[in-house]
């Protein structure tokens, strides 16, 4: 483990042995996530270079309608995945109606609630 958080992450010692666990994962996926970044950036750079060096330009078509679009020409397998934009939404759109269900639940339960004392 030493070698990959003074290493590879490049964790002063002192400041790996003062984190807690919580923080360190965090850091952990923060540098997972800024390696797989820098991944992906490398390979779109690799296929843009590549695409306009390789695919030939027909001059009698200057709107370039026979070319191949480049993610068909080269395609990874992050460019058909899910759009996190959207199942943001939708997770957000869910969460909201769950507190909606919660508060009338708890609305319903203090009503009950007055209604005891009140007889009492």
């Amino acid at each position: 483990m030493d070698e990959l958080f003074l290493g590879e992450m490049g964790i002063p010692y002192l400041e790996l042995e003062l984190m807690t666990a919580r923080s360190l994962m965090n850091k952990v996926r923060g540098y997972e996530k800024r390696s797989e970044r820098e991944y992906r950036e490398q390979w779109e750079r690799t296929r843009m270079i590549s695409y306009y060096s390789f695919c030939p330009i027909d001059p009698s078509d200057p709107e370039k309608k026979n070319l191949v679009p480049m993610m068909e020409w080269m395609p990874f397998q992050w460019d058909t995945e899910v759009n996190n934009d959207e199942v943001w939404e939708k997770t957000k759109a869910h969460a909201m109606k769950l507190k909606e269900e919660s508060d009338q639940r708890w609305a319903k339960l203090e009503d009950n609630l007055k209604k005891r004392d009140v007889e009492q």
